[in-house]
C-alpha cells in the first residue's frame, strides 16, 4: 500500500516514480470536499479510481474530473480496498462529508483535516471556529480509539510514528472546556456475543475503549430476557457489579437467590477474595438470570 499527499506531483516526476516503483496508485480517496486540489493529475497520471466522502458522511461516490459525479460508477465503498482502508466517518467538521481513513496493513490512522500537529509528537483538534459541530467530531472520533493503531499521518503538521496512541489520549486531555473521559450508557452501542450459548444470550457493549483508558478495561454486558450468567471472578480479588437497568432480575450468591428491580446495583464478590491477591481461582457460583 502506498499514501501519498495530492500535492506530491504537481511538479516533481521523481516522487511520482518513487510511487510507481512500488506499484503505483490504483485508488485515490480524497478525505473532504476541500482536499481535491492536484487530484485530477494524479488520476490521469496514475490511471487511478478517485473516490470522495458521499455528502452524508456515511460512505463514498465514484468522481470524474474536476470533483464532479462520476458517470460510469458509484460505489458505497471502492471494492478493491475495502479490505485495506476502514473509513472512518468524521461528522461536525468544516465539510459536510469527510473521512478518517484507518490503513490497516500499516496500522495507521490519516487525519485530512480534524486532527493536525503543530508542535512534533503532539496532536492538536481544529479550531472551534472552523468546526461546524465540535461534540459531533468529538463523539465520532471515539471510533478511532479502539482501532490497534500505532501511527497517526496527517495532512497538516508533524506525523506521528511513536506513541501515537498516548499523543492521541492527551489531545483529548488538553482540550479545553471538554470532559472527553466519559460515556452515557444510553449512547452505548451493543452487540451480541460472538459466542452463542443457549440459555446464556447476552449483548456487550465497550466502555473503555470509548475513552482515554490507559490501565483498565470496562465493558458492559446485558443479559437477554429468560437467560443465565455467570460472574467471572477469575481473579481472587476481582469485584462484579450488576446494574438492573430496565427488567426485574435475579441474582443467585451464597446466601441465595434474590429479586432485584430496575435501578439497583448489586457488588458481587467470590467467597475468601482477597483484594490483595493476584493469584488466579476458579469462578465463582455467583449468577444472574433475568425474569422479564
Amino acid at each position: 500500500m502506498t499514501t501519498c499527499s495530492s500535492t506530491l506531483f504537481r511538479s516533481d516526476e521523481a516522487k511520482a516514480a518513487f510511487i510507481r516503483e512500488r506499484g503505483g496508485a490504483r485508488w485515490i480517496l480524497v478525505t473532504n470536499t476541500d482536499h481535491w486540489r492536484a487530484t485530477d493529475a494524479l488520476r490521469d497520471g496514475f490511471r487511478a479510481a478517485v473516490y470522495a466522502p458521499a455528502a452524508s458522511g456515511s460512505g463514498w461516490r465514484a468522481m470524474g474530473g474536476g470533483g464532479t459525479t462520476g458517470t460510469t460508477r458509484a460505489a458505497d465503498s471502492p471494492p478493491s480496498c475495502a479490505k485495506k482502508v476502514m473509513a472512518l466517518p468524521v461528522r461536525g467538521g468544516k465539510t459536510e462529508g469527510e473521512m478518517a481513513l484507518y490503513l490497516k496493513p500499516l496500522r495507521a490512522i490519516v487525519f485530512g483535516d480534524v486532527v493536525r500537529s503543530h508542535v512534533s509528537g503532539r496532536l492538536t483538534l481544529l479550531p472551534d471556529g472552523k468546526l461546524s459541530d465540535r461534540l459531533a467530531v468529538l463523539d465520532s472520533l471515539r471510533r478511532v480509539i479502539p482501532l490497534p493503531f500505532e501511527a497517526i499521518l496527517v495532512g497538516d503538521g508533524d506525523c506521528v510514528y511513536q506513541d501515537a496512541r498516548e499523543a492521541f489520549f492527551r489531545m483529548f486531555d488538553d482540550l479545553p472546556g471538554t470532559l472527553f473521559n466519559k460515556i452515557n450508557l444510553n449512547r452505548l452501542e451493543f452487540i451480541r456475543g460472538s459466542r452463542f450459548q443457549k440459555g446464556a444470550e447476552t449483548e456487550t457493549a465497550q466502555v473503555s475503549r470509548h475513552m482515554t483508558c490507559r490501565q483498565l478495561g470496562y465493558h458492559m454486558r446485558r443479559l437477554l430476557p429468560g437467560n443465565v450468567w455467570p460472574a467471572y471472578h477469575y481473579e481472587t480479588g476481582e469485584e462484579e457489579l450488576f446494574l438492573v437497568w430496565k427488567a426485574t432480575m435475579k441474582i443467585r450468591t451464597p446466601q441465595g437467590l434474590f429479586p432485584l428491580v430496575p435501578g439497583t446495583w448489586s457488588r458481587c464478590r467470590p467467597p475468601g477474595a482477597r483484594t490483595t491477591s493476584s493469584s488466579t481461582t476458579g469462578p465463582s457460583p455467583v449468577s444472574s438470570s433475568a425474569s422479564g
